[in-house]
């Protein structure tokens, strides 16, 4: 009878076992759980592959930096060498340095090793995109500058009030 039980008890570890998150860390994303390929954790901290971090955060690692399309969060290359590192030809990220990074709020519960992410605060979902109207000012040579002489290239506008 105790073999049985033993089997079983082997049996059951074994076929539930699939079922728990890699490393036994459970990722949410605005609520919802998002599975990762592989993860590790060494010395404490949590190793992501790139590919991961796409599909938890939306981020690619580029040259510039950090980007969700055509828009980078720059990475100095002192906190590239601590964040990034390559075993086997695949490249890991550490995560709570890269979320750190990026400014993305997290909440972690270490002893249930759950992570959620929230959303950032300046993530493209909180900005009204549009085409401005065309307007004209001086600049300090007192020569008239024109929004749509810029058309077509990235302008960022500096705006002071005293108020």
């Amino acid at each position: 009878m105790r073999l049985k039980t033993i089997i079983f008890a082997v049996a059951v570890s074994f076929t539930f076992g699939s079922l728990s998150p890699v490393c036994g860390q459970t990722f949410l994303v605005d609520g919802r759980e998002v599975p990762l390929e592989s993860t590790q954790e060494i010395e404490g901290a949590q190793w992501i592959s790139t590919k991961d971090l796409q599909t938890l955060t939306g981020f690619t690692i580029k040259p510039e930096g950090a980007c969700i399309g055509e828009i980078c969060v720059p990475i100095n290359d002192d906190v590239r060498q601590q964040l990034i590192r390559t075993e086997d030809g695949k490249e890991w990220i550490q995560l709570d340095l890269f979320l750190e990074t990026v400014n993305q709020p997290v909440a972690k519960d270490n002893e249930e090793r759950v992570w959620s992410l929230g959303r950032r605060v300046d993530s493209l979902a909180n900005y009204k995109l549009g085409v401005a109207d065309d307007f004209e000012l001086r600049d300090r040579s007192n020569k008239l500058v024109r929004l749509s002489d810029y058309r077509g290239k990235k302008v960022i506008i500096f705006t002071w009030a005293s108020w």
